[in-house]
């Protein structure tokens, strides 16, 4: 049985995950900030703190085999420090030290760019173009 921790775990992408990640069997446990009873009782809700503050991960990786890290600051503009962003550099360094060998990222900040969209479609024009 794989052991695997699921930060956003009360979006609407780590809610699905996290269910049918415990449905196929896997132990899970769900990192959210506002713990919420959610999921069938065999997940682990664990509270965790706003990302936009620093978040000691290693209790929470503790017997932990794979991470997917879904969880983000949403919703926000260029007023977000860089730094915040890169907290989950501090994730990946926890989960490299505590010898987990796969975790899975996954990211809106892209989409959240209003540049970077404007930017994806003159590249998508292009492309579709030639």
């Amino acid at each position: 049985m794989t052991r695997i921790l699921v930060t956003g775990a009360s979006g609407f992408v780590g809610r699905a995950l996290a269910a049918e990640l415990a449905d196929a069997g896997h132990s899970v446990r769900a990192a959210m900030r506002l713990p919420a009873d959610i999921f069938p009782r065999s997940v682990e809700v664990i509270a965790v703190s706003d990302l936009t503050r620093p978040v000691e991960w290693r209790p929470l990786l503790r017997d932990i085999d794979t991470v997917v890290h879904l969880a983000g600051t949403a919703h926000a503009g260029p007023a977000i420090a860089e730094r915040v962003y890169d907290r989950v550099n501090r994730l990946a360094s926890a989960a490299k030290t505590m010898g987990i060998r796969h975790l899975v990222f996954m990211s809106s900040i892209r989409a959240q760019s209003a540049a970077g969209i404007r930017q994806n479609s003159a590249r998508d024009r292009r492309a579709a173009a030639d």
